[in-house]
C-alpha cells in the first residue's frame, strides 16, 4: 500500500508512524504503520516541500512502461506485455485542486477538490468506455491523490535526473525504474517517469479549475415526489433566503440539515419548479437514503428518507 503523507503532514522526519485511514468506501477504518527511511526523507525533500508549499503549481506526469526479456515468454501469452504510457495533469491554486488522467488524448478519470467540494468526473454508465457528463460529488476521495507525484520522488528505487532552471529551481525530472513482473515469468518492466513542472501562470490555473462544470445533475419530478415519499417530521436550518448558484452552494445548504453518515451523494434537479433534491445514501444505500430538498432561494422546503431501494436490503433497512 503506497501512503501519500506530504498532503497532510508536510515532510516528516525518518521513523516509524503509524496513521489511520479508510481504505475502502463503507468499511472501517483501517489503523497501520509505515516507515520512513533517511534515504526517502532526505533524497527529494526540499525540492517536493518547496513545490507543495507553493500558492500554486502545475504538474504534468508522462508515465512510460517497456517490457524487456521476452524471449522465455510463450507466444501464446506475449500479448499481455504490451508497452505503453499514460499521462496525468495536477493543478493547485491555493486550496482547490485539479487532477486529470488521459487515456490517449482523452480524458479517463478526473478528481477536483473545489469550493471546499471533492469532485469525481461522472459517466453515464460506470464504464470507462461510456462518455464523460461532468463533475458529481465524491465525498470518499482522498486528497492525497493531487501529491500523487511526489510518488517517484521518495520511491529510493527509482534512479533520477533532474534538469534545472537558470534561477535553480527543478524544471523536470526524468526517473527509471525496473521491476520483475508479477505473473510468474522472468520479464524485466522498466518505467520512466517524467515529471515537467510548468511554468504557467497563477491565473491561467485559476482559470482552468474554474472552467469546470460543477452544474451537473439529474432531473427529477418534485410533484412525484412529495406524493411518494414521506415528510420527516424536523425542523429545518435553511430557512432564510441564500441564492444557489452552482451545486457547491446546493451542497453547502443541503449538508446543514442532513442527520446522516453517507458514502455517496447524488444531485437532482426540477428545473420548471425550480426545486433541487441532494441524496445522501447510506452505505451505498444498503442501510437506506436521505433527501434533501431546496428552492433556488436556498430555503430548505422537505427532508425525507427511505429504506433500501436493493429489494432484498428492505425488510433489514425500512428507514435512515
Amino acid at each position: 500500500m503506497q501512503i501519500h503523507w506530504s498532503a497532510y503532514y508536510g515532510f516528516l522526519n525518518a521513523g516509524t508512524y503509524r496513521v489511520t485511514t479508510q481504505v475502502l468506501d463503507g468499511h472501517d477504518p483501517f489503523a497501520f504503520e509505515f516507515e520512513i527511511t533517511e534515504e526517502m526523507h532526505a533524497e527529494n525533500q526540499s525540492l517536493i516541500e518547496n513545490i507543495l508549499s507553493q500558492e500554486y503549481w502545475h504538474i504534468r506526469q508522462t508515465v512510460e512502461w517497456e517490457y524487456r526479456s521476452l524471449d522465455n515468454v510463450p507466444n501464446n501469452v506475449r500479448g499481455q506485455f504490451q508497452n505503453g504510457s499514460d499521462r496525468s495533469e495536477f493543478w493547485k491554486c491555493g486550496d482547490n485542486g485539479l487532477y486529470l488522467i488521459y487515456g490517449d488524448e482523452d480524458i479517463a478519470i478526473g478528481m477536483m477538490y473545489r469550493d471546499g467540494i471533492k469532485y469525481k468526473l461522472t459517466r453515464e454508465q460506470e464504464d470507462y468506455n461510456s462518455p464523460i457528463v461532468g463533475w458529481m460529488p465524491w465525498p470518499g476521495m482522498d486528497i492525497n491523490r493531487f501529491t500523487d507525484w511526489t510518488e517517484c520522488l521518495v520511491d529510493d528505487r527509482y534512479a533520477q535526473e533532474l534538469t534545472y532552471r537558470t534561477d535553480g529551481s527543478v524544471s523536470k525530472a526524468v526517473l527509471t525504474c525496473t521491476k520483475k513482473d508479477q505473473n510468474g515469468f522472468d520479464v524485466d518492466a522498466v518505467y520512466t517517469v517524467t515529471l515537467e513542472f510548468l511554468d504557467t501562470s497563477h491565473g491561467e490555473i485559476a482559470q482552468m479549475i474554474e472552467n469546470q462544470n460543477t452544474n451537473v445533475w439529474q432531473d427529477f419530478s418534485w410533484a412525484e415526489d412529495q406524493k411518494n415519499c414521506k415528510a420527516l417530521d424536523v425542523s429545518f436550518a435553511n430557512t432564510t433566503p441564500s441564492p444557489i448558484h452552482t451545486t457547491a452552494d446546493v451542497l453547502t445548504l443541503a449538508e446543514k440539515e442532513c442527520t446522516v453518515e453517507y458514502n455517496q451523494i447524488k444531485i437532482y434537479r426540477d428545473e420548471a419548479a425550480g426545486i433541487w433534491k441532494v441524496e445522501y445514501q447510506i452505505l451505498y444505500g444498503y442501510q437506506g437514503y436521505q433527501y434533501v430538498y431546496l428552492n433556488d432561494d436556498g430555503i430548505t422546503v422537505m427532508v425525507s428518507g427511505s429504506g433500501s431501494k436493493v429489494e432484498q436490503w428492505q425488510e433489514s433497512y425500512p428507514g435512515p
